[in-house]
Parts: C-alpha cells; sequence; structure tokens
C-alpha cells in the first residue's frame, strides 16, 4: 500500500531504482527534451493540456514519495529577446503553486542566482515544514530488532564531504537540526570522508544524551576500491568506529556494499565475526546488536 501521494507506476518504479546523485528534472513542454536528455535518462510526458499538470504539482507528488538532497530551480532569461522584467505569474493560486511561490521568493532574495547556499537553505526550510505537516516522523520496528527507527533519518555521509565541499559548522548543526526535527536514526561509515564522517559525529553527539538517538555504521569498504570483510578487519572496524563515534556502543551495524565481494564471505565470515563483537558491557544490548548486525546487510 502506497503511504505517499504519488500514484503514477512509472514514476514510483523509476524513483524506487534510483540511488545516490540520481536526478530528476521536471520541465514543461518548452524543454528539448528529445535533444537535451541523457543517453540513460528516461522520459515521462504527463501534460494533458496546457498548465495541467505544473511543474509544481508534479515536485509535489514526488517530495510526499521521496527525500530530496538539493533542488536547483532554472532562471528566466534576463537579457535578449525573451527577456522578462519579472519573475512569470505563475505562483499565485493553489497549495503547491504557494509552496513553490516560497521558494520562488526566498530566490529572489539571493544576491547571486547561483548562490546554492541560500538555495539549500531555502529548501531545507520547506523541506523541514513538510515533513512535520505530514507526519512523516512516523515510526517503525526494524525487522525483530526492537528498535523503532522513524521514516526519515539523518545520513552522516554529508559530514564526510562525500558529495560535495561543506562547511563544517554548518553540517555538524544539521545533526541538531534534524534531531530537533524528530529523526531518531543517524547513520553513518567509516567510508565516508574516509572516517571524517565519524570523528565529526561523535565530537558532535558528545552532549546529546544517547538514548535520544539511534546510532549505525558499516564496515567492510573502507575506500573507493579498498573492501575487507574478512573476521579480523570486523573486530577492528567496530572498535575504531567505537573510539571515533566517542559512544560505548552501536545499535546497528550495516555490511557496507556487499555487491563488490563474494556473499559466501558475507555469510560465513564476516557476520558470524560481527555476532561475537562485544559492542558494550550489557548483554541485552549485545543480544539486540547481534539481532540487527544480522538482520541489516547493505
Amino acid at each position: 500500500m502506497l503511504r505517499h501521494k504519488l500514484i503514477h507506476p512509472q514514476i514510483n518504479e523509476i524513483l524506487g531504482r534510483a540511488g545516490h546523485h540520481a536526478k530528476v528534472l521536471i520541465a514543461d513542454g518548452n524543454y528539448p527534451a528529445s535533444s537535451k536528455k541523457g543517453p540513460q535518462a528516461e522520459l515521462i510526458c504527463l501534460n494533458l493540456m496546457p498548465g495541467v499538470v505544473t511543474c509544481a504539482q508534479v515536485l509535489e507528488a514526488v517530495l510526499s514519495a521521496v527525500a530530496i538532497e538539493e533542488i536547483n530551480t532554472m532562471m528566466y532569461e534576463k537579457t535578449g529577446p525573451y527577456a522578462l522584467k519579472e519573475d512569470p505569474p505563475v505562483w499565485p493560486g493553489t497549495k503547491a503553486h504557494r509552496e513553490m511561490g516560497f521558494l520562488q521568493s526566498r530566490r529572489n532574495q539571493r544576491s547571486r542566482a547561483d548562490d546554492s547556499n541560500r538555495r539549500s537553505a531555502a529548501f531545507r526550510e520547506y523541506s523541514a515544514h513538510r515533513w512535520c505537516e505530514d507526519g512523516l516522523m512516523q515510526k517503525r520496528k526494524l525487522g525483530k530488532t526492537g528498535l523503532e527507527l522513524t521514516v526519515l533519518s539523518f545520513g552522516a555521509s554529508s559530514l564526510g564531504a562525500e558529495f560535495r565541499s561543506i562547511d563544517i559548522n554548518e553540517a555538524m548543526r544539521a545533526v541538531h537540526v534534524a534531531l530537533d526535527l524528530g529523526m531518531n536514526f543517524i547513520d553513518t561509515s567509516p567510508f565516508y570522508g574516509r572516517g571524517m564522517s565519524e570523528v565529526l559525529l561523535g565530537v558532535t553527539l558528545q552532549d546529546v544524551p544517547r538514548d535520544r538517538y539511534i546510532l549505525g555504521t558499516k564496515l567492510g569498504r573502507y575506500d573507493a576500491a579498498h573492501f575487507d570483510f574478512s573476521a579480523k578487519r570486523v573486530e577492528e572496524s567496530v572498535d575504531v568506529s567505537l573510539h571515533r563515534l566517542r559512544t560505548d556502543h552501536l545499535d546497528i551495524m550495516l555490511c557496507h556494499d556487499i555487491e563488490f565481494v563474494e556473499m559466501s564471505q558475507i555469510v560465513n565470515e564476516t557476520l558470524p565475526a560481527l555476532r561475537l563483537c562485544p559492542p558494550c558491557e550489557n548483554s541485552s544490548r549485545r543480544e539486540k546488536f547481534a539481532s540487527s548486525a544480522s538482520a541489516a546487510i547493505r
């Protein structure tokens, strides 16, 4: 059963197959899709007549289905034969238009059209409003682990500058914003920033009560082409992550990108070694950790 507004089968299928770095372009009929789309892109035509459906309505549906890391808006021509003196008059009206108008008004405050920091800040504020409004901070049980995770969780790859350069202070503040918005699961990896993500998380969370969040990290992948799922490295990786994250236990441990190694090693060596790792002195917590370790493989 769908838990969001988006019901278009083909769009749901494409979004389901999309991963990190995937991009969605929402454009009207003026965009030259036949000559400008990439060789791997899939084109979906939705317009029934001029103005139906609008780009804003499509964006609203997509936002209800997936979390978006960044949004970019195209500027209209300000010089030349197609120049406009002001924004096109499409923002007043429906709820979707008003929400897009919020983004547009924030964009007009920028001193430069390509100021990505301001654009991202506006989108984060908009997203926070939508998350709270739509009740997306509901929790779901993770298998048989007894853990309940919020539907939206915080991915800490950003703290490792995995996808772009970051402002460290801003990235660390983002963790607190996520917790304040109600997220309770934080996911990281020694691969993100080659350890920097775990280190910065440890610093950021040092004054946050440990029972306020569920913490998960990964093992097995340590660089672009460095994989090690051996039993010896499992124990070392857990110990190093505990030290970097400044915690006495991990709630979830994932095996990172197992498609690059033989599955037999994961089943016969990695998981048995992982179940033997004592994440803390509390026996009930150790059992929960072993359960999550075997249930969650990424």
